[in-house]
């Protein structure tokens, strides 16, 4: 019987869990992963979320990755998403430390490429030419156009569907139930707000909510002082 492979989950409540349910379903078809537990800043050592236990903090995720764990980045923030990607590009892991973990139902077939450390949940169904990035999120039962290009960090909540021929730049958050038309374009760190349906571009940075999707301001604003110094905003 082959080995399965030591994995860490960087996160915990939420997204992490997520990762954990979708290796949990993979392992019943294909015995690949053995889930050590989660890099957590939140929480002591030896909690546990569900029945992982928490095994360290996520700045020692290089440490594991030297160790010879594979790692899943499960960070993916609402508000200060660009704060944790700030954090995660300063790490320097090697991108092939993160496999893409991808539900047994997703649709993957048609698309050109599939970037590292991807999470994908349940029922995604991801068309033809369709390209996503590294560590992007997706959550269940989305649908993505063909021609469709996703930069890395972008996360999608469920339900969302794209048409075809969209830009989506990276750490921007696709909330639940949105709907996006063919041949938009979404700037990087951009927020859609759940139930949107997007008719217009969305500039970087830009908060859009409503049907049509209205922009009513800015992701910085949520930012201290601090958080756009070490942001250089």
């Amino acid at each position: 019987m082959k080995a399965l492979k030591k994995i860490a989950i960087m996160g915990g409540v939420g997204g992490g869990q997520i990762a954990a349910a979708i290796m949990e379903d993979i392992n019943k078809i294909c015995p690949t992963w053995e889930i050590m537990g989660y890099l957590n800043d939140s929480v002591e050592i030896g909690t546990n979320f569900r029945k992982y236990p928490v095994i360290g903090r996520t700045e020692e995720a290089p440490n594991f990755a030297e160790k010879g764990y594979y790692l899943v980045c499960a960070l993916h923030n609402l508000r200060y998403g660009r704060l944790r990607i700030n954090r995660i590009e300063k790490m320097g892991i090697p991108l092939e430390a993160f496999p893409p973990i991808i539900h047994p139902t997703v649709i993957t077939s048609m698309a050109e490429s599939i970037g590292q450390g991807v999470i994908i949940g349940p029922y995604v169904n991801i068309s033809v030419d369709v390209t996503v990035g590294n560590y992007c999120f997706f959550g269940g039962s989305i649908f993505l156009g063909h021609d469709t290009k996703l930069e890395d960090f972008v996360a999608m909540s469920n339900n969302a569907a794209t048409g075809a021929t969209i830009r989506i730049g990276k750490g921007t958050h696709v909330s639940i139930n949105t709907s996006i038309r063919e041949f938009i374009q979404i700037g990087r760190y951009a927020l859609i707000g759940m139930g949107a349906v997007v008719i217009k571009d969305v500039g970087e940075g830009e908060i859009a909510v409503g049907n049509p999707a209205k922009i009513i301001g800015k992701v910085d604003q949520y930012y201290s002082e601090e958080d756009k110094r070490v942001l250089n905003l």
